[in-house]
């Protein structure tokens, strides 16, 4: 594990502690079960009857990490530290089941888009990819999949995740450039040359939550305290960031995006947990080592969902 102990001290301790049961989502009546949409540009949403979906990616994290610090050490003969760190893992993921799960949610995306009365130019997803690449794309870069830590979310928001990310089978991410770096959105040129609004569709599919905290407090005579702490959750989600971007021209586009966590309660893993401390600090490192039937079950649960509450609102318009 990355943690070290703050101090030398013989105190330092480990333990290991293990869960084999099936865990699903730990603080379900927290968040919505759908998620919630946020929209950008309303105006360049409306009456949208027809659209070509040339990209559809799914990002699957399969690690992340946070870390909370805590020091009274400035200007203080009193100091105190503190320090925790929590890491996540997700193993036993297989290629195929992430490519499963990417198929069958572009088909039902387009289904649910057609259902709600926007015709799809191209229900095969390489042959709409085919279609968007007879048009213009400057500056963009065509690249094979799997792609590792390829989501903005990751690039923007969060680097210390790891994530996988995988276009439907026979297509290829479509990725504009900007400077030197190919980001996962903008065909401005190819819709003004189809004449139809083209979907980009991006969605972050994690496996849980780590949260942070730290805290720095003085009491009498200076003398100070500090705490830390870190902690996980498990719980398949469509995180934030997560969306649907579309595209009319260079200079008109709109956005849908996940707001809040869509989530399942659905089990797709079991635990172990290995924890260490010392004095001023401590570390848990998180293992999931997934059922793949149980996890493609979850995680086309959640993704449908969050599908249907970006549609929907895409259609209410």
């Amino acid at each position: 594990m990355k943690f070290k102990c703050l101090t030398k001290s013989i105190f330092c301790v480990a333990a290991i502690l293990l869960s084999l049961q099936a865990i699903g989502f730990a603080a379900a009546e927290e968040y919505p079960r759908d998620g919630t949409v946020k929209i950008e540009k309303a105006k360049n949403l409306k009456d949208i009857t027809q659209v070509l979906v040339p990209h559809f990616a799914i990002s699957f994290v399969v690690a992340d990490e946070k870390s909370a610090v805590a020091s009274t050490e400035k200007n203080n003969p009193f100091a105190r530290k503190a320090g925790s760190t929590t890491e996540a893992t997700l193993v036993g993921l297989t290629q195929e089941t992430m490519q499963t799960i990417t198929d069958a949610a572009y088909k039902d995306l387009i289904a649910s888009l057609e259902e709600h009365g926007i015709k799809v130019i191209e229900h095969d997803a390489a042959a709409a990819q085919a279609k968007a690449r007879q048009t213009k794309f400057p500056m963009t870069k065509f690249l094979d999949g799997p792609r590792e830590d390829f989501s903005l979310y990751h690039k923007y928001f969060n680097n210390n995740i790891k994530d996988q990310t995988l276009t439907p089978t026979g297509t290829q991410l479509m990725a504009p450039v900007i400077g030197n770096n190919p980001l996962p959105y903008g065909y401005g040129a190819s819709a003004r040359e189809l004449g139809i609004p083209v979907l980009a569709v991006d969605y972050v599919l994690t496996f849980g939550n780590i949260t942070a905290a730290s805290n720095e407090f003085y009491g009498m005579a200076g003398r100070g305290n500090a705490s830390a702490e870190t902690s996980f959750s498990a719980g398949l989600q469509v995180m934030w960031s997560s969306d649907i971007k579309v595209t009319h021209s260079e200079r008109k586009t709109g956005r849908l995006m996940i707001e809040k966590n869509a989530w399942t309660a659905e089990p797709f893993a079991t635990m172990s947990t290995e924890k260490s401390g010392g004095l001023f600090g401590s570390s848990q490192s998180v293992t999931l080592s997934v059922d793949n039937a149980a996890y493609q079950t979850a995680a086309l649960d959640v993704i449908s969902r969050a599908t249907e509450n970006l549609v929907t609102t895409l259609a209410a318009q």
